[in-house]
């Protein structure tokens, strides 16, 4: 089942009614038995990884053996591992990654306490809206919540429909569009030059953010609905000052997992920059077994020790640092994105083709504007995939995105209001261009 597409949204419509018909004692089994369902339509090999998963982590956490926890790394390690190296045509490891982090939190918190119920556990790892994509959440934040559900409340409905449809607005309208142009320069570098790599870098760097926050925002609205509460995952991390910062903003559940599992027990006994090298590492191998990510965490490890011990004590002006951060974390994504490293060393600095660029641009906006609106946009020569059109709507989009996260931040309320305007966007500005969301490959 592609949790981005009408198939989908029937069968969340489907599970809410019913959610809502079933007495309190019943509803959690029926989340339970609906994730599993869900799960499994998007693959049986995937259904079967994690019920072994629910199965050995349960049990693990509440036998005597001494160096249980170790056990439950080795084996957890292994189960990501197998689908990480598994060929890219065989299965995807979608949601293996996330579940996996949840379950290891799991052995490691529960084991000194009060013992839960397998079902309580099932229910907590395999919580469809967040299942896929995160964001990663402690037991005892998430499961609570799921063992007393009760009726879908008016106050839950339309903050949950609102944060629902912002999450869809941030991938169909600003995210896909991206992409376009993104995919079309990274699949053929060759034919490009270093100006488009700029161009291209800088739309993937907000792709990526709107696209991985989308999918957050989309699972904490479903959840919102039913009366559950997920961890925000992004703080305006494109706002920070410093790159610390900005790993406590990015993908805030993932860099909580790594404060409390890794860097906590191993600070005390390892300098700073070892324990940061660690974690880089186990980030790089969490994304995947390929080389782009080894040198992506490699990248950002170093980058981080700069503005740790340089920048950050020479450079007061906080505008400037921010100006420095976003271009160390917009220059880190390349290798995060990029598949032909060779391609890349070989590109030119043609201005010529860039000026030319923009002058079409300045053509179609102040010349012909109707007739080629709907033509397609070129780069020396080469079709981008995207009409004049769609990139005017997601430079706007962009330009708004960033506005409204300086003067708004993270004050917007969302309520009946707020939905009805997102679901005018979504209806009249949405693109589909059948791209999934991009960290379902993890």
């Amino acid at each position: 089942m592609e949790i981005i597409s009408v198939k989908y949204l029937l069968y969340v419509l489907l599970f809410l009614i019913t959610f809502q018909l079933l007495n309190t004692k019943y509803r959690s089994y029926w989340v339970l038995g609906f994730s599993l369902f869900f799960y499994g339509s998007i693959s049986h090999i995937l259904l079967l990884a994690l019920l072994i998963s629910i199965g050995f982590n349960y049990w693990i956490t509440y036998t005597k053996f001494k160096f249980k926890n170790s056990i439950a790394i080795i084996f957890n390690t292994l189960l990501l591992f197998s689908f990480k190296w598994s060929p890219s045509n065989f299965i995807l490891p979608i949601g293996i990654s996330f579940f996996t982090f949840q379950a290891l939190s799991f052995v490691f918190d529960q084991s000194n306490s009060k013992p839960v119920t397998i079902i309580q556990f099932a229910n907590y790892l395999s919580f469809f809206p967040q299942l896929i994509a995160g964001p990663i959440e402690t037991y005892d934040h998430l499961a609570p919540q799921l063992t007393l559900l009760k009726p879908i409340q008016r106050t839950h409905f339309f903050p949950g429909i609102s944060l629902a449809l912002k999450g869809l607005v941030f991938k169909f309208v600003i995210a896909n569009r991206c992409g376009i142009i993104v995919k079309s320069f990274y699949d053929e570098i060759s034919y490009f030059d270093g100006w488009m790599l700029l161009l291209a870098n800088t739309l993937f760097t907000f792709q990526i953010l709107l696209d991985f926050s989308g999918y957050c925002l989309l699972a904490r609205g479903i959840a919102k609905i039913m009366g559950v509460e997920l961890s925000k995952n992004f703080f305006s991390p494109y706002l920070s000052s410093s790159l610390s910062d900005f790993w406590k903003r990015w993908h805030t559940t993932l860099h909580i997992w790594f404060k409390n599992y890794v860097f906590k027990p191993l600070i005390i006994k390892y300098s700073f920059w070892k324990v940061a090298g660690i974690i880089f590492l186990i980030s790089s191998l969490w994304h995947g077994l390929k080389i782009n990510f080894l040198i992506w965490g490699m990248t950002c490890f170093v980058l981080l020790l700069m503005d740790k011990y340089l920048i950050q004590k020479f450079i007061r002006s906080k505008k400037i640092t921010w100006f420095i951060t976003f271009c160390c974390v917009s220059l880190s994504w390349i290798p995060f994105r990029i598949s032909d490293f060779n391609a890349l060393l070989n590109l030119s600095w043609n201005l010529n083709d860039f000026l030319l660029f923009v002058k079409d641009h300045h053509y179609v906006i102040f010349n012909d504007f109707m007739n080629n609106i709907s033509s397609t946009c070129e780069y020396a020569g080469k079709n981008l995939g995207i009409t004049f059109l769609d990139f005017y709507i997601m430079t706007l989009s962009l330009i708004t995105f960033c506005v409204c996260s300086i003067i708004f931040k993270s004050k917007i309320i969302h309520n009946l209001y707020t939905s009805f305007i997102f679901f005018l966007l979504l209806c009249f500005l949405g693109f589909d261009n059948s791209t999934p969301f991009i960290y379902f490959q993890f």
